[in-house]
């Protein structure tokens, strides 16, 4: 049986008293919900190192962030040390 053809049993037994007006409520909202397509999933296709330098590049890193991001992005060099990598460049007309 389809939910138009037990929306419409329902009905009838509303009625006709063989259900309350609460117990027709929740079964037409469970009937009409069963219809409803299930929501979307987001997807989430982007790592977390993705997102950080999306942040960067938008200025959403706090200091505690950049601090960390400096701390692993620095490099050996043979002859003087570790260097550390220069910081992101920001968008035109930011400061």
């Amino acid at each position: 049986m389809g939910v138009p053809e037990q929306l419409r049993r329902l009905d009838e037994d509303l009625a006709t008293g063989r259900v309350d007006a609460e117990s027709y409520r929740r079964r037409r909202d469970e009937l009409l919900a069963a219809r409803l397509p299930a929501p979307p999933t987001p997807a989430d296709d982007l790592d977390d190192s993705e997102l950080d330098a999306a942040d960067r590049e938008l200025g959403l890193e706090d200091d505690t962030t950049a601090a960390h991001t400096r701390a692993a992005t620095t490099t050996p060099d043979a002859r003087h040390g570790v260097r550390a990598a220069p910081p992101p460049a920001r968008p035109n007309g930011s400061r």
